[in-house]
């Protein structure tokens, strides 16, 4: 079992209020290490849950490419 937060994201501000808050760049490089970390040690998860929030869905995205678990 993995328990991980949504990576780094962008202010609230012209996002919509918080749940449409969006990844930063250095959020998505974030997330896309982890993913390759992930791999790496040959403990990818079977499943990726998040919640609706924005941030966390494109968290687990990522996280999905990079384990190319087909999720």
């Amino acid at each position: 079992l993995w328990l991980m937060r949504h990576a780094e994201a962008l202010s609230a501000e012209g996002s919509g209020g918080d749940a449409g808050r969006q990844l930063s760049e250095g959020g998505r490089r974030q997330a896309a290490s982890l993913g390759r970390w992930l791999k790496e040690r040959e403990a990818p998860p079977e499943l990726i849950w998040h919640s609706p929030l924005v941030r966390a869905a494109q968290t687990a995205e990522l996280l999905r490419v990079e384990l190319d678990a087909g999720i």
